[in-house]
């Protein structure tokens, strides 16, 4: 369905461990997008992987906000906005596939939208604040 993994250096925050995180979360939404193109994957199998995209990302939330913090970014709280709102649009995508009401084609979109705006539009204008 679509290939998000093609991470270029133009992509890091450099931050080798919030670099790393965005390579597993795009190569776990690739793997989901992989799935949503089979038909006969049943969706509790698609909650599952689902659920762990939104795991990785929790984590990864809480890293950037211990960064953005530490580091005194002045849109910190914009940033923890916008990280609230995709873990919502997440675990509303999970509950979705949980309760066989999932909509393939239009989480396919949400996934690319929601990794290009995290990491072009949230991520890379705050990266002189995500050092260690």
């Amino acid at each position: 369905m679509g290939n998000l993994s093609l991470w270029c250096p133009s992509f890091s925050v450099r931050n080798a461990r919030v670099d790393e995180q965005h390579i597993e979360l795009m190569a776990m939404s690739d793997e989901l997008l992989a799935w949503l193109g089979r038909s006969r994957v049943p969706d509790h199998d698609l909650a599952h992987l689902l659920q762990e995209i939104a795991s990785l990302n929790a984590s990864h939330t809480r890293l950037e906000a211990e960064l953005l913090a530490r580091n005194q970014c002045p849109t910190l709280a914009q940033h923890q906005r916008l990280a609230a709102q995709g873990a919502a649009a997440l675990q509303a995508w999970v509950a979705d596939a949980r309760g066989g009401q999932l909509d393939r084609p239009a989480l396919a979109v949400f996934l690319g939208a929601w990794m290009v705006n995290h990491l072009i539009e949230t991520d890379l204008p705050v990266r002189d604040y995500l050092h260690e």
